[in-house]
């Protein structure tokens, strides 16, 4: 009966260790999606804002990437304000720069002009591997030129 019963121990210890190791071992454990969703963000912030304090016009596209671990990644910009998630995950956050989705047609603005079109803009929507156009354009603002950062879903 003994005999048994060491077999049983010995067995359920062996298990326990196997699955303490595969924790530990997990690709997953050195991944902390939470910290790659800000990355994601904080890249995209800190292009933004390298384009509008150059203080000239400049195009240029991003590509939404990938997790570390792989997993897609959903970018959306909406009123200025950047999202990512992935997995029921979300990170947000809001970059020093005025950021607009519409399409400047030549026209003088005004300040309210440019909160309305803000205000009715549809946000974009990008996914890992996709590429978002972020841009600075001269816009007539109150009869001067001023420039403004525009983000559009490339095609």
């Amino acid at each position: 009966m003994d005999f048994i019963v060491s077999k049983v121990v010995m067995s359920v210890t062996a298990l326990l260790v196997v699955s303490i190791l595969a924790g530990l071992l997990s690709p997953d454990k050195f991944v902390d999606p939470d910290n790659d969703l800000v990355r994601v963000l904080d890249d995209l912030s800190s292009t933004v804002d390298r384009i509008a304090m150059s203080a000239s016009e400049v195009t240029i596209t991003w590509t939404v990437p990938f997790l570390s671990s792989g997993d897609e990644v959903l970018v959306t910009v909406q009123h200025s304000i950047l999202s990512c998630s992935s997995n029921d995950r979300t990170a947000r956050l809001q970059p020093v720069f005025e950021l607009h989705t519409w399409s400047y047609d030549g026209s003088v603005l005004n300040y309210s002009t440019i909160d309305a079109l803000d205000l009715n803009s549809d946000g974009i929507e990008c996914r890992s591997g996709q590429n978002l156009t972020i841009s600075t354009v001269p816009v007539l603002l109150e009869n001067e030129s001023r420039l403004l950062v525009f983000l559009t879903r490339a095609p």
